[in-house]
């Protein structure tokens, strides 16, 4: 069982200029509370010598509640939606089965989840002309895995894999407005956005020597309902940019992934992977507008486009000494095209250094995050009415340092090796923390 609560406040004066004149002046107060329960259960039942039957439930309650206030000077008629309270809550139930086993140089794992979800959302709007909102959402979804592997040799084995799995929209994507930038970008919510579902296929090689080890694996995944964003002006004559979530078209991706780790010397370590990759996404959404004379009309975004691309990360760990070692990581995301949009390339540099001091009791430990400031996506999107640059930068380059004490223990009790969970539906990214 996990208890987890998180509080947080945004507060923000934004005051928009034209032509080096004050123009606009927005104030934005949006607070949040998050609570999270995580409970799990797990059966293990072993046929035999080499067979084995398991079985678990699990259960994630997230409860997210947003109060949001915005003050503008702009003439925004959406601005007195930003002024609202929401409750946000989902609950998933997930049941799993799986059989795995061996026979001579052949191994097999069957599974099966079944996920039960909840989700209900309430929205609150201060402006008075507006109905509150109440949304009920309930799904339930099988997702079959299957895993094969053949041990080749002592050191090599081919590994054969499909699972489906399902991306779920962020809790805020869902919520109708739920945070005012300013009044020239506005992101609008979509209360009507649904998950999207993943079918991936595998088959890979794995290499393994004294000093390294590499598994390539080429791969294909089917996405639909993908969620897509949506850049659009309902009135043209104003220079007023919208930005909502949408379900959309299909996504299919195709390549070599390839995972590397290197051990050349005692006192260096080297991990890698490397993901070249085919892609192809399909969809046009069409919404309501006004051309700049006042015409209503109905414009498009296109979002089919193809292509290849490529993402890299490296791990390099040097041990200079027996209490000294210096971590450099990085990471590199290939520019993306669709018919309406150019995603541009993006990559980062961390490096870490630590040292033990006081006869093991003690750490020392520096850190900095994103070397060369460069940690940031650009997106331009282009129709027939705009073309439009956006620049987002999660954190610029920070620098910590940490000092660590551990205190005398008494005999160390050994822990039990924690297995993968594969009730658990988890993806990784690009947006990662320090190198150490």
């Amino acid at each position: 069982m996990s208890l987890q609560r998180n509080r947080s406040n945004n507060n923000a004066d934004i005051l928009e200029t034209n032509d080096l004149l004050p123009d606009i002046h927005d104030v934005t107060r949006r607070h949040s509370v998050s609570k999270t329960v995580i409970g799990k259960a797990d059966y293990e039942l072993p046929i035999g010598e080499k067979s084995k039957l398991e079985a678990g439930y699990r259960l994630d309650i997230n409860d997210n509640k947003y109060d949001n206030f915005v003050s503008s000077t702009s003439n925004n008629p959406f601005i007195s939606d930003f002024n609202n309270n929401t409750d946000y809550r989902e609950t998933f139930n997930a049941f799993y089965l799986q059989f795995k086993s061996k026979i001579g140089n052949f191994a097999y794992q069957l599974g099966l989840r079944d996920e039960i979800s909840n989700v209900k959302i309430n929205y609150i709007s201060q402006n008075t002309a507006k109905e509150p909102l109440n949304k009920t959402k309930n799904y339930n979804n099988l997702f079959p895995s299957v895993f094969l592997s053949y041990d080749v040799s002592k050191n090599n084995q081919i590994l054969v894999n499909y699972s489906r799995r399902i991306d779920r929209p962020r809790s805020f994507f869902m919520v109708p407005f739920p945070n005012y930038s300013n009044s020239q970008n506005i992101f609008e919510g979509n209360i009507d956005l649904n998950p999207s579902y993943v079918d991936s296929f595998e088959v890979g090689y794995n290499i393994t020597r004294k000093k390294f080890t590499v598994n390539p694996t080429l791969y294909y995944r089917h996405a639909t309902d993908d969620t897509k964003m949506l850049v659009y002006r309902p009135d043209e004559s104003k220079s007023v940019f919208y930005t909502k979530p949408i379900n959309l078209g299909n996504d299919d991706r195709y390549g070599l992934d390839l995972n590397f780790t290197y051990d050349p010397f005692a006192w260096l370590k080297i991990m890698g992977s490397l993901d070249m990759f085919g892609y192809k996404t399909t969809g046009i959404a069409y919404y309501d507008a006004r051309d700049k004379d006042g015409n209503a009309k109905v414009g498009n975004m296109n979002f089919t486009g193809s292509g290849f691309s490529t993402r890299a990360r490296l791990n390099t760990t040097f041990k200079l000494d027996k209490t000294l070692s210096v971590q450099l990581q990085g990471f590199y995301r290939g520019a993306q095209k669709s018919a309406n949009q150019d995603t541009q390339d993006m990559y980062a540099l961390n490096l870490g250094a630590s040292k033990t001091i006081w006869k093991g009791d003690g750490t020392i430990s520096f850190n900095i995050q994103d070397i060369f400031n460069t940690r940031s996506r650009e997106v331009y999107s282009f129709n027939s009415d705009y073309t439009r640059r956006n620049y987002m930068q999660w954190q610029p380059r920070q620098f910590s340092i940490s000092l660590t004490y551990r205190f005398k223990q008494g005999e160390k009790i050994e822990q039990p090796k924690k297995k993968k969970d594969i009730n658990a539906n988890e993806a990784g990214d690009d947006q990662q923390g320090g190198p150490m």
